[in-house]
């Protein structure tokens, strides 16, 4: 756990970051951790906030079919926290 006196975006960003560095030494090698808070798709970095898609890292293999799942059901994303699919292309 991950806390912080203020709630800023400069305590929260530096929490993701601090987070995806610890959950990077403990991750097993083809495995992807589900407990990430909505926001956690996008990490501060030096450079800038870097994009991750941390469905296709969760889901691996299954992904494909997921978007497939996705594109007949939810096509406008209706559904789309935590870990949001995007639909396979038409």
């Amino acid at each position: 756990m991950i806390q912080w006196d203020k709630d800023t975006p400069e305590n929260a960003a530096k929490g993701l970051e601090i987070a995806d560095k610890l959950t990077a030494h403990v991750k097993v090698a083809g495995q992807a951790y589900g407990n990430y808070s909505p926001d956690a798709g996008i990490l501060p970095t030096v450079e800038g906030p870097a994009k991750r898609n941390r469905a296709k890292e969760l889901f691996r293999d299954h992904y494909p079919k997921m978007q497939e799942i996705k594109r007949k059901y939810d096509p406008d994303v209706i559904f789309n926290r935590w870990f949001a699919i995007e639909p396979a292309k038409a």
